[in-house]
């Protein structure tokens, strides 16, 4: 029910901590849905009912001129007809609290770079791999024919941990 996840993604005070930060998961959870719904449809490669979609989108929304035409929408609707639901990731800004508002952290930069360089978000976000100290042996690379032990899939979890204090809010997507 449309309604339902709209009021699902919107609610604050009775889900969760009842933060902006639960409630950023909640909408994006939302957005998954909805893209995964137009591409399983196919949306994006049937312009009449795309068309169709677009007028009644804009009718609600708020748009710049250029880009809220719906030649410009459709087109760019259009240009995305490869994507696959998988392909899609989503984020939160890194942030570090300032009282009781959110700021960039300093690796949001990180974001931004890789937005800038058109690298993919997820990478420029994961830490550096450790190098070893100088005469410390490594581990010999498993041999990839071999299974793993650990779990492989890549499913994103939504969880939110704060510091002791609770002066830093951490949302991991791994």
């Amino acid at each position: 029910d449309a309604e339902e996840a709209l009021g699902y993604a919107r609610v604050r005070k009775t889900v969760g901590s009842g933060s902006d930060i639960d409630r950023i998961g909640r909408q994006q959870d939302l957005v998954a849905a909805i893209a995964r719904d137009a591409l399983s449809r196919n949306l994006l490669t049937e312009l009449p009912v795309l068309y169709r979609f677009l007028d009644a989108a804009t009718s609600s929304l708020v748009t710049g001129e250029e880009i809220g035409s719906l030649p410009t929408l459709a087109g760019l609707a259009y240009s995305l007809r490869g994507l696959d639901a998988d392909d899609i990731y989503f984020t939160t800004m890194p942030f570090d609290w300032a009282g009781p508002r959110v700021v960039p952290s300093e690796e949001a930069e990180l974001v931004w770079q890789a937005l800038r360089n058109d690298e993919p978000v997820a990478e420029a976000l994961q830490p550096p791999a450790e190098e070893p100290a100088p005469g410390e042996e490594t581990e010999e690379p498993a041999d990839p024919a071999e299974p793993s032990p650990a779990p492989t899939d890549d499913i994103p979890t939504r969880d939110a941990t704060a510091d002791e204090e609770g002066q830093t809010c951490t949302r991991a997507d791994v």
